[in-house]
């Protein structure tokens, strides 16, 4: 893994998560500019006892539900995709039914 030395930068950083071109989609062009569109700052939620952070990155006809969970050193990513103008069911059932072991 490349490190950086003094004087020196990393050959990765914010600048290379700024390229986008085509294939690239709306949501993750948002993402690397730092935000996404449609979507709020994120919301604090509850899952599986503990209070987390989750985002809702709405982009052309469709919604990304994205929580995340931390426990200790490990991430756990919930995510969740569907048609924006469907309930968001399945969603809700997905942080209701996450469980830490």
């Amino acid at each position: 893994m490349p490190t950086a030395t003094a004087g020196r930068k990393p050959p990765w950083g914010p600048a290379a998560a700024t390229i986008s071109g085509e294939g690239v989609s709306p949501a993750a062009r948002a993402a690397a500019r730092g935000s996404a569109p449609g979507s709020d700052p994120a919301t604090a939620v509850a899952v599986a006892g503990r209070r987390v952070r989750s985002y809702v990155i709405v982009y052309d006809d469709k919604t990304q539900e994205i929580t995340f969970v931390l426990e200790g050193r490990q991430e756990h990513q919930l995510l969740c995709r569907r048609l924006t103008d469907e309930a968001d069911d399945a969603c809700r059932g997905l942080l209701e039914s996450f469980a830490l072991r």
